[in-house]
């Protein structure tokens, strides 16, 4: 005789948390996610036993969709994800600290490229007595 075993509920945490972070790859806005699950957290609090389940997996799912709006949100700031090899780049900012033998991290406050607002690694070449000091505002042409 053959028994089949319940799933353990981490997997359908899992399975929620995937969901909300499918929902939001696919366009859903994180409004549309989070509407419905605040509104019945409030209404409900403080958790009661019966319906533990039912808010565990909520709460996965709210996680999921919070987690992958988080990780959509940074890489629209990252330059890395829109830029193709080669392009050129125009940049306005400063340097976030002091040139080591011409390299340093520059932090964009402006640009062509769209929303570049992380860090970038920073070579500069030329003489020595033209390199910028540390938070110094810079406007940079180059390749990416």
């Amino acid at each position: 005789m053959v028994r089949l075993a319940r799933s353990p509920p981490v997997v359908g945490l899992a399975l929620a948390a995937a969901a909300g972070a499918t929902l939001l790859h696919l366009g859903v806005p994180l409004s549309w996610t989070l509407l419905p699950f605040l509104t019945s957290f409030l209404l409900s609090w403080p958790f009661q036993r019966p319906g533990v389940p039912w808010r565990a997996f909520s709460l996965a799912f709210l996680a999921g969709c919070v987690f992958t709006h988080q990780w959509q949100e940074t890489s629209a700031r990252d330059c890395r994800f829109h830029l193709g090899e080669g392009q050129a780049l125009h940049l306005s900012g400063r340097l976030v600290g002091p040139l080591v033998e011409g390299r340093g991290e520059f932090l964009p406050v402006s640009s062509e490229a769209g929303a570049c607002r992380e860090p970038l690694r920073l070579v500069v070449t030329g003489p020595e007595r033209e390199k910028p000091e540390a938070g110094e505002h810079l406007s940079v042409h180059g390749r990416w």
